[in-house]
């Protein structure tokens, strides 16, 4: 059983994973590198959780698991309209702070960490958030399918050179790709 908690009417879950993800991730000689990353993620949930809450909806649930931070709505649907901007809401936290930081001469390296984790989930992949722009059925099945090849073939090359991170996003990816 996980442990879970109520905040303002919504529930909080901790997958057992969660702690087992973060020890990992911090036990790296990259501590810096690493939190920045875990804080980017952080300011990118918020923007999807900020745009829901702008909307006068409200999550029923957020869980919070190996992979990240996921909002489960309430039972009554977000318009497509609405659906939209949440998903664009964490990827437009981050490219927003990418620019601020750009502006202002900011670190290059959290800069490009902001770039990147924005960009990477704009990609037409489902569940990122670009794949749930587009609309449900078989294109945007065969859409992500054919980009997530893309990016299984470059994780293979990544790999090569010892680094499978990505490998591991890609292999996630796949396993989600039949629950849109």
């Amino acid at each position: 059983m996980t442990p879970s908690y109520t905040v303002g009417g919504i529930r909080v879950r901790f997958s057992l994973l969660f702690p087992a993800m973060l020890a990992l991730l911090c036990s790296n000689q990259q501590g810096a590198m690493t939190a920045r990353c875990l804080l980017a993620a952080v300011m990118h949930e918020c923007g999807h959780l900020l745009m829901l809450l702008l909307l006068g909806s409200k999550p029923r649930e957020i869980r919070f698991s190996a992979f990240g931070m996921c909002l489960q709505l309430a039972d009554s649907p977000l318009s497509q309209g609405k659906h939209l901007l949440v998903a664009l809401g964490g990827p437009l936290v981050n490219l927003l702070t990418a620019g601020l930081l750009w502006l202002l001469h900011g670190n290059a390296d959290w800069m490009a960490i902001h770039l990147l984790l924005g960009g990477f989930n704009l990609l037409p992949i489902y569940p990122l958030d670009g794949g749930q722009c587009l609309p449900e059925g078989r294109g945007r099945t065969l859409v992500s399918a054919i980009f997530l090849a893309i990016l299984s073939l470059l994780s293979l090359v990544l790999t090569v050179y010892g680094n499978i991170s990505l490998s591991v996003v890609c292999l996630y990816l796949w396993f989600h790709q039949g629950k849109g």
